[in-house]
């Protein structure tokens, strides 16, 4: 199916015709990049049980997001292991310590299986099931769709598109047997592959596409209409701490070149006002009995 207006999409959940959910790599790399798939945007997917609407991943997506990680935390577990190297060139007196806290870092070569586990984790919080595409497409079928520029291959870099060809094709199985599914990408391909597609509908924003789902518009509409009329209001507040407590928990790193030795450290960043640009529209994230949670769009000084 081609891209969905909204108004198509929400008749369509509202008739319980979407019975799945499921996200490419792009769009989960887009939350996840501190490898540990703990983004709150990317953990609220769970709250689509309570829609009885499945959560599925690819397993091909699944296996790239994985990569992705261990890149991460290789990259991170690096620049620590060279920070302590320069370290003690130094401070040659501290060696003793440097050792000590070098031999407590995990070893590189259990990064994969520490991936695994964020991914397993990550998994059971929002309900996610990874898709076999075992069987899915036969290699001539496949080899054919490369040749004759079907979907996902017509684009000028076809080569790199079988991935996505066999993650959608083990989608499109999973659809024929279960239901029609709402994919989120920002690839063409995938747009292009869902357009001739009987079961997979595709969009390419995750939060516009979880408001779909969650339809307490009243509540957000009041909370938005006092970010507008009230600039230093209860819910203003509210939203400055989030940001608040969000960048309490950032590193900052000074890049910086000078013909003089230099030091300098960045201790903290502090929000001193926000201003809400995100007008009248919602984008609900998840709501139960008790609360709602949805997105709002500022600018924080």
């Amino acid at each position: 199916m081609p891209k969905s207006n909204p108004n198509d999409l929400r008749a369509l959940i509202a008739k319980g015709e979407i019975n799945g959910f499921t996200l490419d790599t792009n769009i989960i790399d887009e939350l996840n990049s501190n490898g540990n798939l703990d983004n709150r945007i990317l953990l609220s997917v769970g709250n689509l049980k309570s829609k009885n609407v499945s959560v599925i991943l690819a397993d091909v997506v699944a296996s790239e997001v994985r990569n992705h990680m261990v890149e991460c935390h290789t990259d991170a577990h690096d620049k620590m292991v060279s920070a302590l190297k320069a370290y003690t060139k130094t401070w040659k007196h501290d060696a003793q310590s440097v050792d000590d806290l070098r031999a407590k870092l995990a070893p590189r070569d259990a990064i994969g299986n520490h991936a695994d586990g964020i991914f397993k984790d990550f998994c059971g919080k929002v309900g996610a099931e990874v898709v076999s595409s075992a069987d899915a497409i036969e290699i001539m079928e496949l080899m054919s769709s490369y040749f004759e520029n079907h979907p996902p291959f017509d684009g000028a870099d076809k080569k790199h598109e079988f991935p996505d060809a066999i993650a959608l094709a083990g989608l499109q199985k999973w659809s024929e047997a279960h239901g029609a599914v709402l994919a989120i990408s920002k690839d063409e391909g995938w747009a292009e592959y869902c357009e001739g597609s009987e079961y997979l509908y595709w969009t390419d924003d995750l939060g516009k596409a979880l408001t779909l789902f969650h339809e307490d518009e009243a509540i957000v509409a009041r909370c938005l209409k006092s970010l507008i009329e009230e600039p230093e209001g209860k819910i203003s507040r509210e939203v400055l701490d989030a940001i608040q407590r969000d960048l309490d928990d950032l590193d900052f790193e000074i890049d910086a070149s000078a013909f003089l030795e230099w030091d300098a450290s960045a201790d903290e960043a502090v929000v001193e006002s926000i201003v809400y640009c995100g007008g009248q529209e919602q984008r609900i994230l998840a709501s139960d009995a008790d609360s709602v949670t949805f997105l709002v769009l500022v600018d924080a000084k």
